[in-house]
């Protein structure tokens, strides 16, 4: 007995030493993100199942009086608000209240007749082909707008492509009030949290003074300063990117979820199944859930905002809740969501997105290596990498920090490397544009065409660039 109760005693030393020696990377690493991305605030919560593994606040809610960020903060979480009104969505369909295959027409009335044939399923995987509504003024009155958008033609035939747009929530929205006779707040606080508020609210208007509310901060880089970001949309912005949450508030929704307390195993695996688009077979999306990764070890969530990211791995029973407030240079939520997957589980590991992270983080450093040798490093660890695509995220990272020059140099680099590919000269012809060379974004972009005759970007950007030359 001594010697088994001696062994337990070890096993649970092993486990907590490696726990203990786990969150300390996972830390070092956000910590490092925050500092090279003057991250103003964060907090992040890793789940598996319905047990905590990691979970940590940083920084500042609120810059003006140097408040930390705390259980108590609620981030917005912009677009990342979908993925809750999926559940509800999807809890509707499995009390037979609603069907995927439905037209949205038969749930809201005033429908126009030429978005009558769009079905709930297109709404959710954004493939119905209705304008989206952030073309019009945010602070305009929903009646207003809904008389505007409601005269406009499809953009494509439903169920061609896939076109990320909010008006597909807004119906989404209605619906669910229509169905159940609730507003959508009071509806999402009974389905999902009990009918308790604490820690939740919807808010698509940055300016309303919300306790313990942070705002998202842009980086003013002529000012050198931080300054609060005034998003400003009436109650149709809700459901696309409303919600105002606290992390253990969100903890609490992602743990029902990997638990199947909403509904059943079987709904949920039919929630994040693969749309099918007619003209896009190969793209991954779901039930309005992005499919990140195909192969052994797919992931499923969404971002908003460029501040916040919510990632399932089903397969592992991983989940990533992260929230940011701001970022200098560029959104890097994906990036951290990935590495810290792969430090809690070696099989998450991305080999491309750790080399992309070095050979950022030594270019910002100055001490950028030769692009032959890094591109070596990740052959001898995936001979099946796709270059091009690993080259392009690397030119268009810089590009984000503001390293103009370097990130030319890398364009050119894959246009030498992958002269038949009308990506890389398009990627090239852009970042001229951030040096205000014209004539070498011109050339390019004509290079495109050559390439590919109907490239409808590429006809787009030669025509602005020569009106901008005209004046």
């Amino acid at each position: 007995m001594k010697t088994l109760h001696t062994l337990i005693l070890c096993i649970l030393s092993i486990q907590f030493t490696t726990g203990q020696t786990r969150d300390l990377k996972i830390a070092k690493y956000l910590e490092s993100k925050i500092q090279e991305n003057n991250i103003p605030g964060l907090a992040i919560s890793v789940i598996q199942n319905d047990n905590i593994l990691f979970e940590n606040y940083f920084g500042y809610s609120s810059l003006e009086f140097s408040t930390p960020v705390s259980e108590q903060t609620l981030f917005r979480i912009y677009s990342s608000t979908k993925m809750l009104i999926n559940t509800l969505v999807f809890q509707l369909v499995e009390q037979q209240k609603v069907t995927l295959e439905e037209p949205i027409s038969k749930y809201v009335s005033d429908v126009p007749e030429n978005w009558n044939k769009v079905k709930i399923k297109d709404l959710m995987a954004h493939a119905s082909g209705i304008p989206d509504f952030i073309a019009f003024d945010g602070e305009k009155p929903n009646n207003e707008v809904w008389n505007s958008l409601s005269k406009k033609e499809l953009i494509f035939p439903t169920g061609h492509y896939h076109a990320y747009n909010q008006t597909n929530y807004w119906l989404l929205a209605q619906m669910i009030e229509n169905i159940s006779g609730q507003s959508l707040k009071k509806f999402t606080l009974e389905s999902l949290f009990e009918g308790n508020s604490y820690g939740f609210t919807y808010s698509s208007n940055s300016s309303e003074e919300i306790r313990n509310r942070t705002s998202k901060y842009t980086y003013n880089h002529k000012l050198k300063s931080y300054t609060r970001k005034k998003d400003i949309q009436e109650s149709r912005g809700f459901a696309g990117n409303g919600i105002n949450i606290t992390l253990p508030k969100l903890r609490d929704w992602a743990i029902k979820l990997n638990t199947n307390q909403y509904f059943s195993p079987e709904t949920k695996e039919k929630m994040w199944e693969a749309y099918d688009f007619i003209e896009m077979p190969n793209f991954q999306f779901a039930q309005g859930w992005r499919i990140y990764e195909s192969g052994e070890n797919p992931s499923i969530g969404f971002t908003g905002g460029g501040v916040s990211a919510i990632r399932f791995y089903p397969k592992q029973g991983i989940t990533i809740l992260l929230m940011t407030n701001g970022y200098q240079f560029q959104s890097v939520h994906n990036d951290m969501v990935t590495k810290v997957a792969g430090i809690i589980d070696s099989k998450l590991i991305k080999h491309e997105n750790e080399l992309l992270e070095v050979m950022t983080s030594e270019t910002l450093a100055s001490n950028a290596g030769d692009l032959d040798s890094y591109l070596d490093r990740i052959r001898s660890k995936n001979p099946s990498i796709d270059i091009e695509s690993l080259i392009n995220s690397f030119g268009y990272k810089l590009l984000g920090y503001r390293k103009y020059n370097e990130a030319v140099n890398v364009f050119k680099y894959n246009t030498e490397a992958f002269p038949q590919s009308p990506n890389t000269f398009d990627s090239l012809g852009e970042s001229y544009l951030y040096i205000d060379d014209f004539e070498s974004a011109l050339k390019n972009y004509q290079k495109v065409l050559n390439l590919e005759p109907k490239n409808r970007n590429a006809l787009k950007m030669i025509e602005q660039i020569n009106q901008r030359i005209a004046k």
